[in-house]
């Protein structure tokens, strides 16, 4: 049975190999061939022959088979003995393989034993040579102290700062091996004459200390040496001498002495600066600057002067005049601020970040914390006297147009005393804000709270209600200059008083204060506004019964039907005209614009009542009502620019015109 392959296998062998003899195809067929080659009878004859020759071919491929068979076995046996002389050397390779690795391991361990070897000698020299190096330094650091302590014997202070920082370095050095007996020895040795020098310099350079004479070379090669001995050292040095500069201080403002009374604190200050001249003329090359010993100098002062106002107030706690007080308090402000801004660090040196900032705000005027209920009293006084005077003035300092309508004046005219008050306020606060104290600033703002409410009240009792009369509302305008003035001016404080104080409204209260003059400030325009409504009251009485029908026949027959408005309009715009000239003469023009709000929003809606106030109406009574109507809007709408086209732009009267418009819609739409 023949072998078939797939057809792509048939056809790639086809390629590869493609058949010689149709023997060697694939899909050979036997009966196919022979039908092929004998076609027919006639064709048989060449049969025998086709036999002798297939028979001849079969013989050669069985011999080529038994060829092939034979050569197959006789490469077998090489191949065999091939792989067994193969096998045989990969086995002596194996062998050869594994003695190297052997070998290659005997090899690695005597490399490791000799670098471990190598490091133990590196090891062994770095620890000679350190060892080496610290006998050396042992040895430089006994020295260092012998040359320390036999400078120290001669007074060689160069020499002693010198060995000293050598030697502190060498302690530095050995820090880890403080167990150590010899570190330990030389170190209680270092200690030991660091304790000498610092016990001689402290009694003995600085222990009397002269003005007159003063050794800076030496003091300040000895500041040198006690800078490199820590700072505990070097505050005992520099609270010696600061103790021995205020000795003076002390003897000359002893209690019971003339200088130490209270009214005398003045002196003190004069004293401390003067210590602070002095100290810059003879010791300011003594010290150096990281010590702070003026800074300090002042500390100490300023604690002790403290403690001494402290007796001096309890002493004359009932019996201190205010103006001592003050007086000692704005001394006691100005020191403290001269002595943090003279003590300040203005120039870079290194170390300066490192050192602490001086203030001295508050550092003696806290004293007068128990005390400041009579600044405040004092402060409540003055003003309660400020307040005193006449609300219009009197002679020269009256008020300018309140006497007469005929007096000239200008826009914002207030009530002078208004102004005085705030000056004076002004002034309390700037000695206020000196003080510094935010309980003192909360006393202050109440006081000022307490004045400026009782002002706005007193301000309403000379305000003219209703406001008819031209003096009426000339003043009533004055009024609301007053209120719009005082009351900005107290909302202005109030928020500096809250950022000085860092208190919350709520606690400064100066709501209460704008909210009283906003109610003088409604007050004044609405007697202004009322004065209008008065006026107006007639007018509207008789336009309410229909006498603007008589008379515009009567006026119609007089002049021919001159005037299209009544007389009762005109004279309401007369009235309407008259109060912008004298409103207009005072107010700016924002709250004449809210006066002119208030008289729209009040007289029109009563304009609009008279229409239904008046029984069935003719259609002559309706078209005269309606041209009134027309003329009396137009004359509200051209109000604000009376007299002054310029007065206000189109832009700022959009929602005066909006009321005007809207107040007379409904009557223009009941016509």
């Amino acid at each position: 049975m023949p072998v078939r392959y797939s057809a792509a296998v048939e056809k790639a062998i086809a390629e590869v190999c493609p058949p010689r003899d149709a023997f060697d195809a694939a899909d050979f067929d036997p009966v196919e061939y022979l039908n092929s080659r004998f076609p027919d009878e006639n064709s048989l004859s060449a049969l025998p022959a086709f036999l002798d020759e297939t028979n001849k071919r079969l013989r050669l491929t069985e011999s080529d088979l038994l060829k092939a068979v034979e050569s197959q076995a006789v490469n077998a046996d090489v191949a065999d003995s091939d792989l067994k002389a193969a096998k045989q050397s990969v086995a002596e390779l194996y062998v050869r393989v594994a003695e190297i690795k052997t070998k290659a391991a005997e090899s690695e361990e005597t490399v490791k034993e000799l670098c471990q070897h190598i490091r133990e000698l590196d090891i062994a020299k770095t620890n000679l040579t350190s060892s080496i190096n610290t006998l050396r330094s042992i040895q430089l650091w006994m020295l260092q102290l012998q040359v320390l302590s036999s400078s120290f014997e001669r007074k060689r202070y160069i020499q002693c700062r010198d060995a000293l920082q050598e030697a502190q370095k060498y302690s530095a050095m050995f820090e880890k091996m403080n167990d150590m007996p010899k570190v330990k020895e030389l170190n209680d040795k270092q200690r030991q004459i660091c304790r000498q020098i610092e016990y001689y310099i402290r009694n003995t350079v600085f222990a009397d200390i002269s003005l007159e004479k003063v050794e800076e070379n030496t003091m300040a090669e000895a500041c040198a040496i006690v800078d490199l001995m820590g700072s505990e050292i070097i505050k005992k040095i520099r609270d010696r001498f600061i103790e021995k500069v205020l000795e003076t201080y002390t003897t000359r403002f002893k209690r019971g002495t003339d200088d130490a009374t209270l009214s005398r604190t003045e002196r003190r200050y004069v004293h401390i600066r003067t210590l602070l001249e002095n100290y810059d003329s003879m010791f300011k090359n003594v010290f150096p600057r990281q010590w702070c010993v003026p800074q300090e100098l002042c500390v100490t002062f300023c604690i002790r002067t403290k403690q001494e106002l402290d007796f001096q107030l309890q002493e004359s706690a009932s019996s201190m005049d205010v103006v001592v007080l003050t007086y000692i308090l704005e001394k006691t402000i100005d020191i403290e601020r001269d002595l943090t801004q003279s003590l300040a660090w203005k120039e870079e040196f290194p170390g300066k970040s490192e050192l602490p900032v001086y203030k001295y705000n508050g550092m003696m005027l806290s004293a007068f914390r128990e005390h400041m209920g009579l600044f405040v009293q004092n402060e409540d006084k003055l003003m309660s006297e400020a307040l005193s005077q006449p609300l219009v003035g009197d002679g020269e300092a009256a008020c300018q147009g309140w006497k007469s309508a005929d007096e000239e004046t200008r826009v914002g005219t207030a009530l002078p005393l208004a102004e005085d008050i705030f000056v004076f306020i002004k002034e309390s606060l700037k000695r206020s804000l000196r003080i510094a104290q935010q309980d003192v600033l909360l006393d202050m703002a109440g006081v000022w709270r307490k004045h400026l409410v009782r002002f706005a009240k007193s301000v309403t009792t000379v305000l003219p209600d209703p406001a008819l009369q031209p003096l009426q509302v000339r003043r009533a305008c004055i009024l609301i200059n007053t209120a719009d003035f005082c009351r900005s001016t107290s909302q202005n404080l109030g928020e500096e008083v809250c950022v000085r104080s860092e208190a919350p409204p709520k606690d400064v209260a100066f709501d209460q204060v704008v909210d009283a003059f906003s109610s003088v400030y409604s007050q004044s325009v609405m007697a202004i506004v009322r004065g209008v409504e008065l006026a107006m009251a007639p007018l509207l009485i008789e336009y309410g019964n229909g006498a603007y029908l008589s008379a515009r026949r009567d006026e119609d027959a007089n002049s021919g039907g001159a005037h299209d408005e009544s007389r009762q309009v005109r004279a309401m715009a007369t009235v309407l005209h008259d109060t912008v000239v004298y409103c207009a003469a005072l107010l700016p023009t924002l709250p004449l614009r809210f006066v002119l709000n208030k008289v729209a929003a009040t007289i029109i809606p009563l304009y609009n009542n008279t229409l239904y106030r008046q029984r069935r109406l003719s259609n002559d009574a309706v078209a005269a009502m309606r041209v009134d109507a027309a003329a009396l809007e137009k004359t509200f709408l051209q109000l604000p620019n009376y007299n002054d086209p310029n007065r206000y732009q189109p832009a700022a009267l959009s929602a005066y015109i909006k009321l005007v418009r809207r107040e007379f819609d409904p009557l223009h739409r009941a016509l």
